[in-house]
């Protein structure tokens, strides 16, 4: 395994550390992003918001089969809203995944407006909710209800801070992983 991926045309170092959720998996910091006390949560993953990112490797249950119930739940703490920055990113774009081209779940903000969704080929539903605010603890979770490739109406909830902010149509997202340059954990 090469101990880095590519970030445009640069090269970002990546080291291995154990996934505490799935004892015996690993998972890669790569880039500036490095576990630091925080007085609020102890110890939590602090990423720069350009190359920190934390990469979990491709597995069945998470991207290689059917993806036709997901649960995304995490706190964040932004240092600033400015500009995209995403907290979630699990799909891929390209020519491999046919018939679709593309597939998969983000979580990203936009300034201070929070976007959840999911997409596959020409279908992509977002919910949004607008108002986070920078060095303010929040909780994000994005459910994914969908047992087949139909959209239909409220299979897909998002919900900030255990409220839920609304639903939308949503379907079962095909196989999908990120490309050559995914690191083998």
């Amino acid at each position: 395994p090469r101990p880095y991926e590519l970030l445009g045309d640069e090269l970002l170092h990546w080291r291995r550390t154990p996934d505490v959720s799935a004892p015996g998996r690993s998972v890669a910091v790569a880039g500036d992003a490095a576990v630091v006390a925080d007085r609020d949560r102890g110890k939590v993953l602090q990423l720069d918001g350009k190359t920190g990112r934390l990469l979990l490797p491709p597995c069945r249950s998470l991207n290689l089969e059917p993806v036709t119930q997901r649960t995304i739940s995490f706190w964040f703490k932004p240092a600033h809203v400015a500009g995209r920055q995403f907290l979630v990113d699990i799909g891929c774009h390209g020519w491999w995944l046919k018939p679709y081209g593309q597939a998969g779940i983000s979580i990203y903000l936009d300034e201070d407006t929070l976007y959840a969704g999911a997409y596959a080929a020409e279908w992509a539903e977002w919910l949004k909710y607008e108002g986070i605010a920078a060095s303010q603890w929040r909780h994000v979770k994005l459910v994914l209800d969908a047992p087949d490739e139909r959209v239909r109406p409220n299979r897909m909830h998002l919900y900030v801070d255990g409220k839920k902010i609304g639903s939308a149509p949503a379907r079962s997202l095909p196989p999908h992983r990120g490309g050559s340059n995914e690191p083998e954990l």
